[in-house]
């Protein structure tokens, strides 16, 4: 008979038993399941080589296959390519003399030379040149027909102003001039019709001689589409003023003892005509037309920029533009430069011979009046890239050393191209006497 102890252990051995068989089991399982799944991934490894950053590949595989199965102690080499030395050159711009449009530079270079250095903060200072632009003038231009003089009256006509710009001078026409005999003229704001406030006066002048006479000395801003009054005093009555007649109420008049202009011309008596007197303006107009110039660029490399350091600059814009070879005209690379900091613009679509041409312009070139100034501390090219330029062969008809060939050159052609057609150089006997 089993006793109760000895029939534990036998339970126990049967229990340990049974749990080591399900263990292997569902080994034997997971282990086919690994294998399984494995087996079932076709793509596992590697496919193919790709170019999703449309960029071409730099180095070598040895065997790419090798990194499609194993591992398996074969592999796939990979090696790094020389894509040739990386050039940067700095070139700045060689002169200012150029004249690629045949138009004259407009404006003035402070000292040219400091933008082919730095930057180091010595400055060209482009200034803007005053080109005129004429003279224009409104009032009665011509003689009238009638004349009288009285002294110790504050006249004037008024007349309208058709542009916007400054009145330098004043002309008005008497007759009975000689020594001792004055006169003055003003400019008067017009308010509903009368004259009003004093824009501007003349000093006193001495009217020896019978015609035209300008006064000068004084300026007064008028503006486009407006009325103005212009004023004369005459010291004697043995002066005479030239008129003609005119519109209803355009001469204004009124007593008062000769001398300075008072600065409003007060209560007035009016008549239908206008004296011949006449305000001119010296038309004033800032402009900036300045051409620099690089020779001897490299035009080859993949980075091309135009660099321009700018220093303090004016309110008005400056624009940058660069000659267009292809077109003759000028294309606009900065609308504005950037004060106290690097504007830097590619150039590539222009840079395709040695030779550069920009302009510096102003961004206002019609009716300036205020005249503006740019600091350039440097400008230059910068060029950068691996440096791989290549020129094939162009002719074979050359002859430096003055002697003639010698041999037949077949196909020369092929040596302009790298593919497998060649061009065949062949011996030549030589000609008769000679050994």
């Amino acid at each position: 008979m089993i006793s109760k102890g000895a029939l534990a252990s036998i339970v126990f051995v049967l229990l340990a038993a049974s749990m080591g068989i399900v263990s292997a089991y569902i080994y034997s399982q997971q282990t086919i399941y690994v294998g399984q799944t494995i087996k079932n991934k076709p793509y596992y490894y590697v496919n193919q080589i790709s170019n999703i950053d449309s960029s071409a590949d730099k180095g070598l595989h040895s065997n790419f296959t090798d990194q499609q199965y194993g591992p398996d102690s074969s592999f796939d080499t990979l090696n790094e390519e020389s894509v040739g030395e990386e050039l940067v050159i700095e070139d700045f711009v060689d002169n200012d003399t150029s004249d690629v449009d045949s138009s004259a530079d407009v404006g003035y270079h402070g000292n040219f030379s400091a933008q082919q250095v730095g930057p180091d903060s010595i400055y060209d200072t482009l200034q803007e040149e005053d080109t005129g632009g004429g003279s224009t003038s409104f009032g009665k231009t011509d003689i009238g027909f009638s004349s009288r003089g009285f002294t110790g009256y504050l006249e004037a006509s008024r007349f309208q102003c058709q542009q916007t710009t400054t009145v330098t001078q004043i002309s008005l026409y008497l007759t009975g001039g000689s020594a001792g005999r004055y006169a003055r003229v003003a400019i008067y704001s017009d308010s509903f019709g009368s004259p009003s406030s004093l824009l501007a006066q003349s000093s006193e002048q001495e009217i020896a001689i019978t015609g035209w006479h300008t006064f000068t000395g004084f300026t007064a801003p008028v503006s486009a589409s407006t009325y103005y009054w212009l004023a004369f005093q005459i010291s004697t009555s043995n002066l005479n003023y030239a008129y003609d007649s005119g519109l209803t109420n355009q001469h204004a008049y009124r007593a008062y003892t000769y001398g300075a202009f008072p600065s409003s011309f007060g209560y007035a008596n009016y008549a239908a005509e206008e004296q011949s007197i006449y305000a001119t303006s010296l038309s004033v107009n800032y402009q900036l037309d300045l051409e620099i110039q690089f020779s001897g660029a490299t035009s080859f490399l993949s980075t091309e920029e135009l660099c321009i350091y700018a220093g303090t600059t004016g309110d008005e814009n400056i624009q940058v533009e660069v000659w267009n070879s292809t077109t003759s005209a000028w294309d606009s690379i900065f609308s504005d430069l950037t004060a106290n900091s690097w504007n830097n613009a590619s150039i590539t679509n222009w840079l395709g011979s040695p030779t550069l041409t920009i302009r510096f312009r102003g961004g206002n070139e019609g009716g300036d009046t205020i005249q503006d100034q740019w600091q350039i501390d440097s400008s230059l090219l910068r060029v950068e890239g691996a440096g791989s330029d290549e020129d094939s062969v162009d002719n074979d008809t050359s002859d430096v050393d003055s002697s003639a060939d010698l041999g037949n050159l077949g196909d020369f052609n092929n040596m302009e191209t790298v593919d497998s057609n060649y061009a065949t150089l062949t011996e030549s006997a030589p000609a008769a006497g000679i050994t």
